[in-house]
């Protein structure tokens, strides 16, 4: 979630880890078995020379301090990611993870210290049989698909237990896989690395991004097609199990050679390190990392809410958190992870296997998957207006501080809610972009107010809609779901944004009246010049056919949709 971030530190069942100011906060590390347990190394963060400089310290005095903590660790340190500048070291004989800790941080040279995590996959497996795929159905997937179905420039990395990249589900694996990455060893897929899967786990999440869908086989994974799976083996034991180092060094790796989408199952999101890690994700390589809330049915408060990494819990299919999901501040947004079928591997020979997990693990890659349909709606996007788009075209669930933004809804990622809207000759009087995009009477409301020698000059508002768009579209549409407050003599007009010519051109216009109406505005003709940057911009237009018997006339927008389809498509 897009939210400024309070304090860097660890709460919860990890204790505390320091906020970057040298002063010294209690810590507490504690195991929790299968969850997050003690590696036998730590992830330790020094104090960089720019912040030793805004504490106050010169250039001489910061170099100096710098030295001094890497001289402290140096004999213990296995290995230093540079990129974002953390040493993974072992913890020395006649110390514990605490101790350790402490001591370090007494000295103020550091940002953090904390265990190196052994976290492990997110899911329950249940028993295989057969049923729909519900999370579609919620999601209105199919109707989305009708829009934008995947896009091969757009790659979404699956840090796991590896890809069993010849299941049928995953078509021609030369076309939809890129090479991966074993994070454990440190070895690229193209030099040796080993990515096939160890454990199934892996597989399951990358059948739920992007399974190949309409090919009359097993499931339908988000993306359905084009879309490229890079996967990253973050464990090479039988189990699972993974260090914090693996996963965030998994993640880097990815997003430095291609992938923007990033899915992470597994738990121990609250690491220092991984809030590291995603801010250097996102401001560096304009990716997109989701990981898993976690099955410890655990509140997670605002101090692990990061602000580069989208923590996804699970959702039921009755649109509830599944009771073994976290939840609280920390949480960006919930996806569909309960009894979720996807693709499966137990051994190599196996190509047509499947199966329903459940848990956060599930819903990760679920999220990820409706971020690669926006991205590679519109290649351009940043990663920040990507996990705007998704979080905004969330159905909002209840209190923000248990469920986040929502639900995702793949179909509204697609198209069907305004980013933006503004307001010319009229006054708002309630409502917002929100108010657009609901069916429950929540309206936007415009009047046009008392004037002077009132004008014929129309209320409208213009509002600005994410939209997919392909070479072999043929057609924009729009409905507007309104009324006005006085009867016989207003009429409405949609016109659409030419962005080729600069001028808006009418597509309908037609009487609208005192109760709540759906009116329809189509645009078959050079379909790409209304279409600019994944945008469609339309202006909606309320005016007087004839006298009117209040000056105070006004209008309510229930909903302003736009869907960009194929050529020959039904709207």
């Amino acid at each position: 979630m897009r939210k400024s971030l309070t304090l860097l530190a660890l709460s919860s069942l990890c204790g505390l880890a320091l906020a970057g100011t040298g002063s010294l906060n209690r810590l507490s590390f504690t195991e929790q078995p299968g969850v997050a347990e003690f590696s036998g190394q730590m992830i330790v963060k020094p104090l960089s020379l720019e912040t030793l400089q805004r504490l106050g310290k010169n250039v001489i005095e910061a170099e100096a301090i710098r030295r001094s903590a890497e001289v402290m660790i140096n004999t213990e340190t296995v290995r230093h990611l540079e990129v974002v500048d953390f040493y993974v070291v072992n913890l020395p004989r006649g110390e514990d993870e605490n101790s350790y800790a402490q001591r370090l941080m007494k000295t103020g040279k550091f940002e953090y210290v904390e265990p190196d995590w052994r976290v492990y996959p997110q899911f329950t497996p249940n028993d295989p049989r057969l049923g729909s795929q519900w999370s579609h159905t919620n999601n209105q997937s199919t109707e989305a698909w009708d829009i934008f179905r995947g896009n091969a420039a757009v790659t979404v990395a699956i840090t796991d237990t590896g890809v069993h990249k010849f299941h049928e589900d995953f078509n021609n694996p030369s076309s939809r896989f890129v090479p991966g990455y074993n994070a454990v060893n440190g070895i690229p897929e193209a030099n040796g690395g080993a990515v096939q899967d160890i454990n199934g786990h892996g597989t399951h999440c990358a059948g739920i991004s992007a399974a190949w869908g309409n090919n009359g086989l097993g499931v339908a994974g988000v993306n359905i097609e084009g879309t490229k799976i890079m996967p990253v083996r973050v464990s090479n034991s039988s189990g699972g199990s993974s260090n914090i180092s693996w996963l965030t060094g998994g993640a880097l790796w990815a997003a430095q050679n291609g992938a923007r989408i990033i899915s992470t199952s597994y738990s121990g999101f609250f690491s220092a390190a991984v809030n590291t890690t995603g801010n250097t994700i996102r401001n560096t390589y304009n990716g997109v990392w989701f990981w898993a809330a976690g099955n410890d049915g655990a509140f997670r408060d605002g101090s692990v809410d990061w602000v580069n990494v989208v923590i996804v819990g699970n959702l039921q299919s009755n649109n509830t958190r599944a009771g073994d999901s976290a939840f609280g501040p920390a949480i960006d947004l919930f996806a569909p992870g309960s009894s979720i079928w996807s693709t499966v591997w137990s051994s190599d020979n196996q190509i047509n296997t499947y199966a329903n997990f459940s848990g956060t693990s599930m819903a990760s890659p679920y999220a990820a998957g409706v971020a690669a349909m926006i991205l590679g709606s519109n290649p351009n996007l940043s990663g920040d207006r990507v996990e705007e788009i998704l979080e905004k075209t969330c159905i909002f669930n209840g209190d923000p501080n248990t469920f986040g933004w929502g639900r995702s809804n793949l179909w509204n990622a697609m198209g069907r809610k305004p980013g933006s809207v503004q307001v010319f000759r009229g006054n708002l009087i309630g409502g917002d972009v929100r108010s657009l995009d609901r069916v429950e009477g929540n309206s936007f409301n415009v009047n046009k107010g008392i004037t002077v020698n009132q004008a014929e000059a129309p209320v409208q508002i213009i509002t600005e809609h994410p939209a997919a768009f392909t070479s072999t579209a043929g057609e924009v549409y729009v409905t507007v779901t309104g009324r006005v407050n006085v009867t016989g003599v207003l009429r409405q007009r949609i016109q659409l944004f030419n962005w080729n010519t600069g001028q808006y051109d009418n597509v309908n216009e037609g009487s609208i009246g005192t109760s709540f109406g759906v009116f329809e505005g189509r645009q078959t003709a050079n379909v790409a010049n209304y279409v600019s940057g994944g945008t469609v911009r339309v202006r909606t237009q309320v005016f007087p056919a004839g006298p009117v018997s209040s000056n105070n006339w006004g209008t309510q927008f229930d909903q302003i949709n736009v869907r960009v389809l194929r050529a020959g498509e039904a709207s």
